[in-house]
C-alpha cells in the first residue's frame, strides 16, 4: 500500500508514512475485534470501521500526487506487490506444514491448484491461517485503482485543462457509486468496489497538501455528518440496514461508507500541520505497511485459536490483550517477510549485474 517505496527518504512525505503506519496498527485492532475475539458487541466493531482501509487508498493517492502519473511505474508497483504476496503465501504455507506437529496446528495447502488460487487472491482458500483469506479482498482493488487512475490521469495531463478534467472524473466516480448502490446495478462483484476506491484514491490525489483551518474542518465534518445521517436513513428505509451498521455499507460500498471514511480522512489531513517530526516507528511501519497487512492475517488467526483463554477477562480486556498479541505476531511475520524479500531482491540484483557485466565484456 506504499507506492512511494521507490523514492529516496529525502523525497518521501514522512507524515503520510506515519499515518499509514498508524492505520496498519489500527487494522490489526479492527481484525482482532471482528475475527479474533468472538462476540464483540456489534456497535463496537462497527465503530472501529470509521478508521479503516479507505484511508490507505487516500494516502496512496496523496503520495502519488507529488509525481506525474505514470502507467508503467504503476504497473511495476503492482508487480512488486504481487511478488511480495507470492513470497508471503509460500513462506506461510511452509510454516503451516511445520505447525502440524504442534498441539495447535494450521492446516497447509497441499495441492498445487489450490495454492495457485491463493497466489491469485482467491478469498475462499488460504494457507493455514484463515483470516488471510478475509484480508485479501482489497489487494486486487488496490491494483485496479492504481492502474485505472494512473491510466486516466496520464491522458488528462495531456489536455489543456487537467485540473477541471480530474475533478470531473472524480465526480463521475462518486455519482456512479451512489447510482450503483441505490439501484442495485452492480454489474458484477467488483465494479462498484473499484469505482468506490478509485474515488477515494482520487480525493487524496487532488487534495494534496491543501491547507486546512479549524473552521474549514468543522464545516467539512458537518457536511460529512449530515451526509452520513441522510445515507444511514436511506439505508435503513430502502435496505433495512441498522443505523450503526457500517460493515454492510463497507461490503457494498455506498454513500454511507464514503462519508464514514471521509471523517478520518479530514482529521488526518487537518492534523498534518501540527506534526513536525513523525514517530520513527510509525514511519517504518508505514513504509512497510503491506507486510503488516499481510502479517495481521496470521496474527489474528492465532489470537482466534486462543481466544477462549483471553475471554477469561471481560471481552474488552480480552480484545486489548488480543490486539497486543496480534501486533507482536504481525510485526514478527511482517519483518521476517520483509527481510527475506530484501535478501532475494539483493541476490537477483547481484546476479543481474554480473550477467550484464559479463555480456559487456563479451561485446568489448
Amino acid at each position: 500500500m506504499s507506492d512511494t517505496s521507490t523514492r529516496s527518504p529525502e523525497t518521501r512525505n514522512t507524515y503520510i508514512d506515519a499515518v499509514r503506519g498508524w492505520t496498519a496498527i489500527h487494522v490489526v485492532a479492527v481484525h482482532t475485534a471482528w475475527f479474533g475475539i468472538p462476540d464483540m458487541p456489534p456497535w463496537f466493531k462497527n465503530l472501529l470501521l470509521i478508521y479503516e482501509v479507505p484511508l490507505f487508498f487516500y494516502l496512496s493517492g496523496w503520495a502519488s500526487s507529488y509525481r506525474e502519473p505514470n502507467v508503467i511505474r504503476a504497473g511495476k508497483s503492482v508487480l512488486r506487490i504481487w511478488a511480495q504476496w507470492i513470497l508471503f503465501i509460500l513462506v506461510i504455507n511452509a510454516v503451516s506444514f511445520l505447525t502440524l506437529k504442534l498441539p495447535v496446528s494450521f492446516p497447509p495447502v497441499r495441492d498445487l491448484p489450490t495454492l495457485v488460487k491463493c497466489l491469485f487472491f482467491d478469498e475462499h482458500v488460504y494457507p493455514g491461517f484463515y483470516v488471510i483469506a478475509l484480508s485479501t479482498w482489497f489487494i486486487p482493488l488496490y491494483f485496479a485503482a492504481v492502474l485505472i487512475n494512473n491510466t486516466v490521469l496520464s491522458l488528462i495531463v495531456k489536455t489543456d485543462r487537467p485540473a477541471d478534467y480530474s475533478q470531473t472524473y472524480l465526480i463521475i466516480l462518486i455519482l456512479t457509486v451512489f447510482w450503483a448502490y441505490f439501484h442495485h446495478e452492480y454489474f458484477s462483484y467488483y465494479p462498484p468496489f473499484i469505482m468506490f476506491y478509485c474515488a477515494i484514491w482520487m480525493i487524496g490525489y487532488l487534495r494534496k497538501d491543501k491547507g486546512e483551518s479549524l473552521k474549514g474542518l468543522i464545516i467539512e465534518l458537518s457536511i460529512c455528518i449530515a451526509g452520513l445521517v441522510i445515507c444511514s436513513y436511506l439505508d435503513y428505509k430502502l435496505l433495512g440496514y441498522p443505523y450503526y451498521d457500517i460493515q454492510s455499507a463497507k461490503t457494498t460500498p455506498s454513500g454511507k461508507f464514503l462519508f464514514v471514511s471521509m471523517l478520518s480522512i479530514l482529521i488526518c489531513r487537518y492534523l498534518k500541520q501540527f506534526v513536525k517530526r513523525p514517530n520513527k516507528i510509525l514511519v517504518h511501519i508505514g513504509q512497510n505497511a503491506l507486510y503488516y497487512f499481510f502479517g495481521q492475517g496470521v496474527g489474528t488467526s492465532v489470537v482466534y485459536e486462543f481466544s477462549d483463554s483471553l475471554l477469561g477477562h471481560s471481552r474488552f480486556v480480552g480484545w486489548i490483550i488480543g490486539s497486543v498479541i496480534n501486533i507482536i505476531i504481525t510485526a514478527i511475520v511482517a519483518e521476517s517477510i520483509r527481510m527475506i524479500y530484501k535478501g532475494i531482491s539483493f541476490v537477483i540484483s547481484d546476479i543481474t549485474k554480473k550477467l550484464k557485466h559479463t555480456e559487456s565484456n563479451k561485446v568489448s
